[in-house]
């Protein structure tokens, strides 16, 4: 169990092993109804969270809720604690998704869920959302490069990104007390500088002058030239990934736009206090709050910080080096898979030896960016549980259909 109904306990580890085994050996590869459930429930949360954004509240879920928690809370089964801007990472998979989709009235449907995905980046008071996101992109960007078409695409999604942000102006002009409280190095910096804007423009002009190589028959001799770049854009993304960890983690004026660094200190100062036993197999899930006011770190009566935000740091400290190290193996074998896959040509993501290689890519890519947000915050169960379910169906459809 976990001390509070947002948070990841015992049980919900023990679903999330069992799914993976489920879902991995005995899910139906060979059908996708499962996007159709994920698009239709995405559309609704991400819907709720905008109205709630602008204190419309038609569930009647935040009549006793204080005016700071009304704007980025909504209400899950017998919980008042699930963050609608998290839901916004899901735009990773549907980004993926429609790189191949024809231009038609489903890929309308999926075009206006990424607006409103973005919308609610763009109002969102969570900063970790945005790691996510940043991530996800890396990931998109080496889908990106295996063809033409998906590179193209990938240009898509920053118009939609403008068409969202113009949406999200109109938006504040009528709400402008919106404003109140926004991350001031993420929504707060894409709104009032309009950030959103010059980005668009660029995305635009990119996707209209790879249409006219389309045109003129090029498409194939810029794909070569993708080819070739797969190989620097991976160094380098990986770097930047790896830059932007170790500015989250070590550099502490960054403490203003993560907010978690004190958080991450007094972690080491309790894991200094706690039993041997307790730093090989950990103090149990779910309980961090509890106890670091046990050990007097914190106190009662003081604003009680209920995760790590930050999912390594969180297994490292509730199931100790053991679970840390699992944690980590999981992570490592993923992302070699995903990337190897893709640029390698392993069985794992090769286009022409897997006929799933669309599925790959979009589960892939949207573990890896929920992999991102788990740096900054949670875990919760309304990520966590997201997250791992795309992990089980990514490793389904790695294995064989005669194998599953």
């Amino acid at each position: 169990m976990a001390n509070e109904s947002q948070l990841v306990g015992g049980y919900v580890f023990l679903a999330i092993v069992a799914s993976f085994f489920l879902i991995s050996r005995y899910a139906e590869a060979s059908r996708m109804s499962y996007v159709a459930a994920f698009y239709i429930s995405s559309l609704i949360i991400l819907v709720l969270g905008l109205l709630n954004h602008a204190r419309i509240d038609p569930l009647g879920m935040h009549k006793e809720n204080v005016q700071d928690t009304f704007i980025y809370m909504a209400s899950t089964i017998g919980n008042v604690d699930y963050y609608f801007s998290y839901m916004s990472i899901i735009l990773i998979f549907f980004a993926a998704y429609r790189a191949d989709m024809e231009w038609d009235w489903k890929a309308a449907l999926v075009d206006l869920l990424s607006v409103i995905s973005y919308m609610n980046l763009f109002t969102a008071r969570a900063s970790g959302c945005y790691v996510g996101v940043l991530f996800g992109l890396f990931a998109l960007i080496f889908m990106g490069l295996t063809s033409f078409d998906r590179f193209r695409n990938l240009f898509w999604q920053g118009i939609l990104s403008g068409i969202a942000g113009l949406s999200a102006e109109i938006f504040y002009h009528y709400k402008p007390d919106i404003y109140y409280g926004l991350e001031p190095y993420t929504s707060g910096l894409i709104m009032t500088k309009r950030l959103w804007l010059p980005f668009s423009i660029i995305c635009l002009i990119v996707w209209i002058l790879l249409g006219k190589q389309k045109r003129d028959d090029k498409a194939a001799d810029i794909s070569d030239k993708l080819t070739v770049l797969a190989k620097p854009v991976l160094i380098i993304s990986v770097a930047a990934m790896a830059i932007l960890e170790a500015l989250i983690l070590f550099y502490q004026r960054m403490q203003d736009f993560t907010g978690r660094t004190f958080i991450w200190n007094d972690l080491k100062t309790a894991y200094s206090m706690i039993t041997f036993r307790e730093k090989i197999l950990g103090v149990g899930p779910g309980c961090m709050d509890l106890i670091l006011i046990d050990l007097g770190i914190h106190t009662s009566d003081q604003p009680a910080f209920l995760t790590a935000h930050n999912e390594v740091f969180e297994f490292w400290f509730i199931t100790g080096i053991v679970g840390a190290i699992a944690y980590l193996a999981i992570v490592i074998t993923f992302i070699k898979s995903y990337f190897s896959g893709l640029y390698l040509r392993t069985k794992a993501l090769n286009e022409k030896e897997n006929r799933y290689f669309r599925e790959l890519c979009c589960c892939g890519a949207l573990f890896i960016a929920y992999l991102g947000q788990g740096l900054t915050s949670g875990p919760f169960i309304s990520t966590i549980v997201v997250g791992y379910v795309f992990l089980s169906l990514y490793r389904r459809y790695q294995i064989p259909d005669d194998e599953a």
